[in-house]
């Protein structure tokens, strides 16, 4: 009797104290710097300042539809995107808030720990505001309307369609496929809503890189650059006080002021004075471990990892040599030209003559799954310029007919000499060399003859890279000619075409980007091996896995455009 009168209590008390919608703490109205001094004024039992961090204000304050921020780890990036979504959706009635990261676990390591321990459970106000206990589900609804969804980036953003979202948050954005943006947007064509985006580093070239070129690019200036010098340490390491408003005092200074509609912040560990220079300062100033130092960290670390996770900033890889910001500067040329067909390229051949050279290079893909990919170059002799004018990605078919189609592109385009390979291409080469009789119409086919359409295979001698052989006897029996190509040699040529985009056009009209745009993530997968098993920086030989069928079909049109030339092996 007396324990149902203790329960019976228990739910009276608990139904006239729940915190309804109409009694809930009334948050609207402030400004960020309000809502963090009354809601979370600490986190973890520490009190939240800006002394040691004064570059986060301005971030803070920022009310622009779009901003990225960018910088190493642990600058308190996590913090500042908990407060950006909880502010909003307690100051916002009945908005819709979304956090992006890029695999579930990252995800729900921020949500139960940051977003739900640290930020809710910590504060006796924001803990009125869920509607439900917390728990594992992907988000969070508030009492005053609010929702905070809790997505991974998969599929191209397609957990934020269907949504009409008020700010959204890409955090680790730079593992996220930023090249689709473009559909987060739509999500907020009516709410007008904010995007705000959150990485460390990454690989020139990425479409994150490129996104973050389009921001203002804002670097921290400190009033003094002798700032270090003046900060203050006792027996515990440093100090923090109100003097460190003085010291630290400095400027976010735009790098390029012309992007001035998208703030972009750059936030390297260097300018935290938390963190020391030096590993001498860490042991006797700052009472900590040498580790914890920038030069530990630059010392112990990969170039890349250096770059990426404590200064915050972009670097070429060293696994794949060719970014594909290099393949975009070649189509910067090429923004108002389309591929060609055969009768537009024969027709500029009967123009000019021998002050161009047409060269064909097809790559064969396997039977099983593999491409046919053929290309046809074109090279301005005058200027020594190298125009892509026809690139054609071939499904599956007989190897007759292939064979067939790839001898009358060649003949229809006045092509001067091709280069095939002969991996997969046997056959088909034979038969483009030798002509035949046509399987669609029955038709003969003129043969292009082996010393103008040549069958090259792969070697592994960078030593020598690339050999003609005139005459030799082939798997039929017959004389031909032939190439030996090493095909990190042939990489490492196409690299240097690519280095050099003033002199390589790959066509990128506006209304026809579709037709080579798939050449950006094709070249750029080509990457390095790494022999020994240690940082590819240290190998002694180079050596790449094998290109894919597109790079190779440019490799054999370069090797095309030179083969009337005197050929012995000619070496790297």
């Amino acid at each position: 009797m007396i324990n149902s009168h203790k329960e019976a209590a228990k739910r009276f008390f608990r139904k006239n104290n729940k915190v309804s919608e109409k009694n809930l703490p009334d948050l609207s109205g402030m400004d960020i710097f309000e809502w963090k001094r009354t809601v979370k004024p600490k986190i973890n039992g520490r009190e939240q300042t800006f002394l040691a961090a004064p570059f986060w204000i301005d971030i803070y304050k920022d009310n622009s539809s779009q901003i990225f921020v960018i910088g190493g780890r642990q600058i308190f990036k996590s913090t500042c995107v908990g407060d950006f979504l909880m502010y909003w959706a307690t100051t916002n009635n009945h908005s819709q808030c979304c956090y992006a990261s890029f695999d579930r676990i990252n995800k729900n390591g921020f949500l139960h720990q940051r977003f739900q321990h640290e930020m809710i459970e910590q504060s006796p106000i924001l803990s009125q505001f869920p509607r439900s206990k917390l728990g594992n589900n992907d988000e969070v609804s508030l009492k005053n309307g609010s929702t905070i969804y809790f997505i991974i980036s998969h599929n191209d953003y397609v957990h934020v369609e269907g949504k009409s979202l008020d700010l959204i948050i890409l955090d680790e954005a730079q593992y996220q496929p930023i090249e689709q943006i473009g559909k987060i947007t739509q999500t907020m064509m009516q709410t007008r809503g904010k995007l705000k985006l959150f990485g460390i580093g990454g690989p020139v070239g990425s479409a994150y890189h490129n996104e973050w070129l389009k921001t203002n690019q804002c670097e921290w200036i400190y009033d003094d650059n002798n700032w270090r010098d003046a900060l203050q340490f006792d027996e515990n390491g440093l100090i923090h006080g109100q003097y460190l408003n003085d010291v630290l005092k400095g400027t976010w200074v735009a790098q390029k002021p012309e992007n001035s509609t998208y703030p972009g912040y750059h936030i390297p560990q260097t300018i935290f004075p938390t963190i020391p220079l030096t590993k001498k300062d860490a042991i006797e100033k700052y009472k900590i471990d040498a580790k914890f130092s920038i030069e530990y960290q630059k010392e112990h670390l990969p170039f890349d990892k250096f770059d990426e996770h404590v200064m915050g900033n972009f670097y070429k890889s060293a696994t794949n040599p060719i970014t594909p910001e290099m393949v975009r500067a070649c189509m910067k040329n090429g923004r108002d030209k389309q591929l060609q067909t055969p009768v537009q390229i024969k027709s500029l051949k009967e123009q000019y003559g021998n002050k161009i050279k047409i060269s064909m290079g097809v790559d064969f893909g396997s039977a099983k799954n593999g491409h046919t990919v053929i290309v046809i170059l074109i090279k301005w002799q005058e200027t020594g310029l190298i125009q892509l004018v026809h690139l054609d990605q071939r499904n599956a078919e007989h190897q007759i007919i292939q064979a067939e189609n790839i001898n009358k592109l060649f003949h229809n385009s006045l092509c001067d000499t091709g280069v095939g390979d002969l991996g997969y291409g046997a056959t088909q080469i034979k038969l483009i060399q030798d002509g035949g009789i046509g399987q669609t119409n029955g038709e003969p086919i003129v043969g292009i003859g082996s010393s103008t359409f040549v069958g090259c295979r792969s070697v592994s001698d960078l030593s020598q890279g690339i050999r003609h052989d005139v005459g030799i006897i082939d798997e039929h029996g017959d004389k031909s000619d032939k190439y030996s190509l090493d095909k990190t040699w042939g990489v490492s040529r196409l690299i240097n075409l690519l280095e050099n985009p003033e002199n390589f056009v790959i066509p990128f009209h506006y209304n026809y980007e579709y037709e080579t745009s798939w050449l950006v993530s094709e070249l750029s997968s080509i990457s390095k091996v790494n022999i020994s098993g240690v940082d590819t920086r240290q190998n002694a030989k180079l050596e790449y896995n094998h290109p894919p069928d597109a790079a190779m079909a440019i490799i054999y049109a370069l090797v095309a455009l030179d083969h009337n030339a005197e050929w012995n092996w000619v070496s790297m």
